[in-house]
């Protein structure tokens, strides 16, 4: 059960910051233009 839950938020915090990497250059981005 606690192997479960870790695993989940391991993958959660990985997707955040998979979603983060992918945002970052495409807000500076705009925020360049």
């Amino acid at each position: 059960m606690t192997n479960c839950a870790e695993w989940a938020q391991d993958e959660h915090i990985t997707a955040t910051n998979a979603m983060r990497a992918w945002l970052d250059p495409n807000v500076i981005k705009v925020v360049e233009e």
